[in-house]
């Protein structure tokens, strides 16, 4: 009465949250509950016969809200009916993602999408391996009549190495994998976790049975205006894939990042080997553990990426604000010009040589006169006060520029007028 009571409320619960139009912010998102056929080799499964939905976030083992879900009739695994149990999936689910389902720890070819708050109907069949009926023998195990019996297939092993560390997990016939994987880098950086019942195959689709992780430095390069931030993994076998996908859980130094890449550029890739391509990773950045979380449904390199920074803008040296010195002024020149230009004739220098050129006979009388008279000296001091060039007073001013030419032509001028007024003078004396 009890559970009757149970999932009728759960029942109630989910029909009236398909009609509310707001819900708190605080509230957890309404389950998806499930009901159907279920076969086991085309036939309807017996009572008793575990369903189970898994998927990223969703939470099983719950009493009120099964899941798995145990059969109570043949071939149904809950009804439609508001009474009927269901299968209910729930968690921090995001709508759209994709559930697998399990029939007695198999993978269904079925799947279906998480939507809040929903009832669907989704009909589950598997394939599952069972001995043959046995013959009647010879009691030696030589089959008589039908012949001999076929063993049950049996669970094979899945072999996890991580950095040189094996560890064995259980895997079905159909290679699902019978507990969960959780299994962490030497180096804490990366946690790779597989659901119990994730479908883990190899590149031929068999079960599989070995798998590693280790760190390579030979990684492709990132595509352009890309950088890829630490080492790349690389997952091995390739080709192989799981059903759902696997997560992973890379760790990482904030304080670490280049200069100008903030955590909420980070993004988990995985290269393509086909197109030759990294392609990124529907990535959860977790700031507060410093985490990132994303889902890779086959193996191959896995690397963190950021988008590449700008690059860093030169830094201009601080101008020179001191202010230039004057300029200074070369000294004036005071030396005298070594070649000054012929002074020009004036009129009164034209009279005085024409005056000297009218003399000139007398005075070469005059000369013939003073081979036998006496000569009278004129005043030396005069003559040399008159030949003499005037000396600057002082050396340290600008020398004038003597004009020699004139100063000797007024010196004959004045020499002549002299001896021709003394000639002139002797004459009468006699």
């Amino acid at each position: 009465m009890k559970a009757a009571t149970g999932r009728l409320l759960i029942t109630l619960a989910l029909v009236l949250g398909t009609g509310v139009a707001t819900v708190s912010a605080d509230a957890p998102p309404l389950p998806h509950a499930f009901y159907g056929a279920v076969e086991i080799n085309g036939s309807p499964a017996p009572a008793g016969t575990s369903v189970e939905a898994r998927g990223e976030s969703v939470r099983t083992g719950t009493a009120a809200a099964p899941n798995p879900l145990i059969t109570a009739e043949v071939g149904r695994y809950g009804g439609a009916g508001p009474l009927d149990a269901k299968l209910i999936v729930q968690g921090e689910i995001t709508n759209g993602s994709i559930l697998s389902f399990y029939v007695d720890g198999i993978l269904a070819e079925e799947t279906a999408e998480w939507h809040s708050g929903r009832v669907s109907e989704v009909d589950l069949s598997i394939t599952k391996s069972e001995p043959a009926p046995s013959g009647d023998g010879d009691g030696n195990g030589n089959g008589g009549g039908g012949g001999g019996s076929t063993p049950a297939p049996q669970d094979g092993t899945l072999d996890v190495t991580i950095g040189g560390t094996t560890m064995t997990f259980d895997i079905s016939p159909t290679g699902a994998v019978r507990q969960d994987i959780a299994v962490t880098t030497a180096d804490g950086r990366l946690t790779v976790l597989v659901a119990a019942g994730t479908a883990a195959l190899d590149a031929d689709g068999d079960p599989l049975s070995a798998l590693s992780l280790n760190a390579t430095g030979t990684s492709p390069p990132p595509p352009p205006d890309t950088i890829m931030i630490g080492i790349a993994y690389d997952f091995q076998p390739d080709g192989a894939s799981f059903n759902p996908p696997l997560t992973l859980e890379w760790a990482y130094d904030p304080d670490a990042l280049p200069e100008g890449v903030s955590e909420d550029d980070l993004m988990l890739a995985y290269y393509d080997a086909a197109s030759g391509q990294w392609v990124e990773l529907a990535t959860i950045v977790d700031t507060a553990a410093h985490v990132l979380r994303a889902s890779l449904s086959h193996f191959t390199h896995v690397a963190v990426c950021a988008p590449e920074p700008p690059p860093a803008e030169e830094t201009s040296p601080p101008a020179d604000t001191t202010p230039a010195a004057d300029p200074v002024a070369p000294p004036e020149s005071t030396a005298v010009d070594a070649d000054p230009e012929e002074p020009a004739v004036t009129a009164a220098d034209a009279a005085a040589i024409d005056e000297e050129e009218e003399t000139a006979p007398v005075a070469t009388a005059i000369d013939e006169e003073e081979e036998t008279a006496e000569p009278v000296a004129p005043d030396a001091a005069a003559i040399d006060d008159e030949e003499a060039p005037a000396q600057p007073a002082d050396s340290s001013e600008p020398l004038v520029q003597v004009e020699w030419p004139l100063i000797a032509a007024i010196s004959i001028a004045v020499l002549l007028a002299v001896t021709f007024i003394v000639g002139v003078l002797r004459r009468r004396s006699y």
